[in-house]
């Protein structure tokens, strides 16, 4: 099985402007946001079957891990948390959600560098 492919400079970009760390409300309002956002994509599958359902859980679910470890992480890693979750829930990041079959691709790429950087990568998602 090959390794996960890495994020491209663009995706990169975004999400270097997306990470900051958030006091424990914060992350707890984020971690909403993901679920709902999951949420909202599972729906839009209904008239759309260009959205990766099943990509857009995997991603949900590896973020909620990581939410649930943010307490145990110091704030630059917790940083990369939110800043997965925000790329994850943007309207605006590289790669159109329900653009394409391939619209969370790149937010698959986001997270599982996330992982990586924290040590996670048998949490990786397979695309």
């Amino acid at each position: 099985m090959a390794p996960p492919a890495p994020p491209t400079p663009k995706e990169l970009a975004l999400f270097a402007e997306l990470c900051s760390d958030l006091p424990p409300d914060g992350l707890a309002e984020l971690c909403n946001g993901v679920h709902s956002y999951a949420g909202e994509l599972e729906a839009e599958q209904a008239t759309s079957e260009l959205v990766a359902v099943d990509l857009a859980i995997a991603v949900r679910d590896r973020l909620e891990r990581l939410f649930g470890l943010a307490s145990q992480l110091p704030a630059a890693q917790r940083a990369l948390v939110v800043g997965a979750a925000r790329y994850f829930i943007s309207k605006d990041d590289a790669i159109p959600d329900t653009r394409a079959c391939t619209g969370l691709d790149d937010d698959v790429r986001i997270v599982n560098h996330v992982l990586k950087e924290l040590g996670r990568a048998e949490w990786s998602i397979e695309e």
